[in-house]
């Protein structure tokens, strides 16, 4: 977590060194259920999927539905509403960058702490209370409640671990996430007031001046439209034509698939939808490497930043571009399709 909040693929550096213990701990469990003992090592390959990285690094499962249910400022909001479906599978990359998490001080005590809290009280279950720890490997993707459930063999006790874990997590992250909530609302609320001021300005302005064109229309933002008044957030017909002359295969890649695969659907699903010559893939970092030299661009996911050098040398030897993203920019494409086909057309 430490890694990640300093903008690093965290596990892609600490896993290499505890994942041979995890895979033997979890092999031992299984041995100690069937021999009808008590399954002991806590530290098996899904206590790091479901209890440290309960919802994703830093365990933010209750963090989109805090947003999503508790949040007044619209950024939360609809970080909420795009980040709870992603996290309840583990992929909590919507939140670390959308909030967001990554760099941000406000966040740096409950990022950290709230998975050693995890690990701990699931220490305690195991080694006092006598439950279960886990015996066998589960996808990381599966959600944190089903899959602590399951590894543990349905143990009794693993059902209240988990009630407890999600009070425990929600009491930790709700006072942060409020102190900010509060401070974007406040931030919200000035520039509303700014825009409505420059807009009766203008308004007043076009009564006595008769510079202003004729036939000019001028008009407020509120709630609803402000987010659509710049320019800059209008569909490009020229992105769109461009796809529909010239085909074009994208690679997205990050650090296990599901980021990457976010992307690669929303311009999948807009490339349907409009009829246009565009495909893209996703992959974790690392895999199916050689579908590289088949793509015209490879989009980098903003965690796996680090790896850009690497990955240049492979993208130059066949002559494919490289590009890379900012978090909340990554963020913002999966959410706009225009926005992420004109991304795709600029960069060629």
């Amino acid at each position: 977590a430490f890694f990640w909040f300093c903008g690093v693929q965290g596990p892609s550096i600490v896993q290499p060194a505890v994942v041979p213990i995890m895979i033997a701990n979890t092999a031992a469990n299984l041995q100690q259920y069937q021999a009808g003992q008590h399954v002991s090592h806590v530290l098996a390959m899904n206590t790091m999927d479901y209890v440290m990285n309960f919802g994703g690094t830093g365990s933010t499962f209750v963090v989109a539905f805090i947003m999503l249910f508790a949040a007044r400022s619209a950024q939360l909001k609809a970080v909420g509403k795009a980040a709870f479906v992603p996290c309840t599978f583990g992929v909590n990359e919507p939140v670390l960058f959308g909030m967001p998490i990554i760099m941000n001080p406000m966040f740096f005590i409950p990022f950290l702490a709230t998975p050693i809290v995890n690990v701990c009280l699931f220490k305690f279950f195991v080694s006092v209370l006598g439950m279960n720890s886990m015996m066998y490997t589960m996808p990381w993707t599966v959600p944190g409640p089903i899959g602590i459930l399951i590894s543990t063999g349905f143990a009794p006790l693993a059902f209240v671990f988990v009630l407890l874990t999600l009070v425990l997590d929600v009491a930790i992250y709700f006072p942060f996430i409020r102190v900010y909530d509060s401070t974007l609302l406040a931030e919200e609320k000035a520039k509303e007031e700014v825009i409505e001021d420059d807009g009766m300005a203008v308004l007043a302005s076009d009564t006595v001046s008769p510079s202003i064109p004729t036939g000019l229309t001028v008009a407020t933002a509120t709630d609803d439209d402000a987010t659509h008044v710049l320019p800059e957030t209008a569909p490009s017909a020229h992105g769109e034509a461009y796809f529909k002359q010239n085909e074009v295969d994208v690679l997205v890649l990050c650090a296990g698939g599901g980021t990457s695969g976010i992307l690669a659907n929303a311009l999948n699903k807009l490339s349907k939808e409009r009829s246009l010559r565009l495909s893209a893939a996703a992959r974790a970092y690392g895999q199916d490497m050689d579908l590289i030299k088949d793509m015209n661009m490879v989009i980098l996911a903003p965690q796996m930043e680090s790896m850009k050098g690497n990955l240049k040398k492979i993208t130059d030897k066949y002559g494919v571009k490289l590009v890379t993203t900012t978090g909340r920019q990554y963020i913002e494409l999966t959410n706009n399709g225009d926005k992420a086909l004109d991304f795709v057309e600029s960069n060629l």
